[in-house]
């Protein structure tokens, strides 16, 4: 405030995208017989290479041609991730239903959590997202923003659009939130964990604050 600098938000990912896109991904679905090739490759419009130039994080494919993954004897899936739910074709090469789990403790700087589908982020950054939150602040304004520039750019990009969903969680204020639910319930707001270091309690009830999220 008072006409200061904006507050600058830095993403940080919480998960990264099961795609081919990541080396130990191909690898991995390649050791269970998978073939993995865009659709250029597979035409015999593009050379076979292994380089997509991506980081991780940051997979945008503005050509709309990914790389995707085969049976060697099949033309399917052709699915551009590599794990999935209920798909028996894509099971039998890797795309298996494993999930990749994170657990990190919430810090005092943590202001949103963005839980968003892949539609989301297949034209914009994470670090864009987080910027576009922080620029609106209210979580109901971010999301409706974030949905709409996502749905422009697939159109630039595409004749179509994925699925574009997407939750924001504002940490700002929930410690007091915390602390006033408490004081209703008939809790003094002195107790164990409310302006303290605190512990999880038996159940999985945390005292003090979000002790982490997967």
């Amino acid at each position: 405030g008072g006409g200061g600098a904006p507050e600058r938000f830095l993403a940080e990912a919480l998960s990264i995208d099961q795609t081919p896109f990541r080396q130990d991904e191909r690898e991995r679905v390649r050791r269970a017989g998978a073939v993995v090739m865009t659709m250029d490759q597979i035409e015999g419009l593009e050379p076979i290479h292994d380089n997509w130039g991506t980081q991780l994080g940051e997979e945008i494919d503005e050509s709309g041609d990914p790389p995707r993954v085969w049976h060697q004897d099949l033309d399917r899936p052709g699915c551009a991730f590599t794990r999935s739910l209920g798909d028996s074709v894509g099971e039998a090469i890797g795309v298996v239903p494993d999930p990749e789990l994170l657990i990190r403790e919430l810090a005092p700087g943590d202001k949103y959590v963005v839980l968003a589908s892949d539609g989301v982020f297949e034209f914009i950054t994470s670090q864009s997202v987080a910027e576009m939150v922080g620029k609106y602040g209210d979580p109901l304004v971010a999301a409706r923003k974030v949905v709409h520039e996502a749905y422009k750019l697939w159109l630039r990009y595409e004749v179509r659009t994925d699925d574009i969903t997407i939750i924001v969680l504002q940490f700002e204020g929930l410690r007091a939130a915390m602390a006033k639910e408490l004081a209703a319930a008939g809790h003094s707001p002195g107790a164990p964990g409310i302006g303290r270091k605190g512990s999880a309690a038996p159940g999985g009830a945390v005292r003090d604050r979000p002790a982490g999220m997967v």
